[in-house]
């Protein structure tokens, strides 16, 4: 006999169900087109890029807010249940924190190996560039900006979208489909050359959630992680072009670094140190958030 969350859903529930998906997809990205017409016109105004790109995004969730507002209403008791303080435990921020650290040292790797094999063809030893090491910070304003949106509010955003609503949605299909599906969707509305790398951090963050229950755990993965982008990205500058035999140790290293990254973020992800509801005298379970929710399950 097949679980509940295997069954065949009846048409009518599953109808409800696309359109709930449909609807905050497109509530999204008629908010992320409305940031990029926003970008474009703050750079026309002589913004510089770094700033315009993070001002734009202000823009995103007051227009979801606004167009999905009827959905957060409806589902504001699961919401608030999920971001319920009392659940926080400083050894769930710690893990989390942990997680978040040890995704950017796997894009690190994955960097490294990538910069390297790319190299591993030069001709001559001449070629060799670096390494050239240099630290310097966008403006305070400029940085300050940078901070407020991509390391605090874009996380909280995107994981109350995706792990929060599409996630919570998907779980109808059975757990590992909502985990692929949900994690897709988050790669997607990411640069093109990150979808990659963000589909599979959507994996991790999925497994997260599910596991702990509450979006802090991965809010604040999520959070760390985007930090530490913004060090390594924008104020860190590295300038090396390796040639053989140093390109063919870097690419090793650096695929080991990724492969032993991946592996402990996973150990992180299914450990038992996340906050389970019973030890922490919890004793419900917060309502699932559904986009065609009129009544919500009453937090006790």
């Amino acid at each position: 006999m097949r679980s509940d969350s295997k069954r065949r859903l009846p048409p009518s529930t599953r109808a409800a169900l696309s359109a709930s998906i449909f609807a905050i997809l497109l509530f999204q990205t008629c908010a992320l087109f409305a940031r990029s017409f926003t970008h474009l016109r703050l750079l026309d105004l002589g913004y510089g890029e770094l700033f315009a790109n993070q001002l734009s995004w202000l823009l995103v969730p007051l227009l979801f807010g606004a167009l999905a507002f009827p959905i957060l209403r409806a589902n504001w008791a699961a919401i608030r249940a999920r971001f319920a303080l009392r659940q926080v435990t400083l050894r769930l921020v710690f893990v989390s924190i942990s997680l978040g650290i040890t995704l950017r040292l796997a894009g690190w790797g994955l960097i490294a190996f990538q910069t390297a094999f790319s190299s591993s063809y030069a001709a001559n030893v001449g070629d060799a560039i670096g390494p050239l090491l240099g630290f310097s910070c966008p403006p305070p304003m400029t940085l300050s900006m940078t901070v407020l949106v991509s390391a605090m509010l874009i996380p909280l955003y995107e994981e109350l979208v995706n792990r929060g609503f599409l996630l919570e949605i998907l779980l109808k299909y059975g757990r590992w489909l909502a985990i692929v599906i949900s994690a897709i969707l988050f790669g997607i509305f990411h640069d093109p050359y990150s979808i990659p790398f963000a589909t599979v951090i959507g994996v991790f963050f999925a497994f997260q959630y599910l596991n702990s229950r509450i979006l802090w755990a991965s809010v604040i993965s999520h959070c760390t992680f985007n930090l530490a982008t913004i060090v390594d990205w924008k104020c860190l500058q590295i300038i090396w072009y390796p040639v053989p035999p140093t390109s063919t140790i870097l690419s090793t290293l650096g695929l080991a670094l990724a492969a032993t990254s991946f592996g402990l973020a996973a150990f992180l992800v299914q450990s038992q140190c996340y906050l389970r509801h019973q030890s922490a005298g919890v004793q419900h379970t917060p309502a699932p958030l559904t986009a065609n929710q009129k009544h919500p399950r009453p937090v006790r």
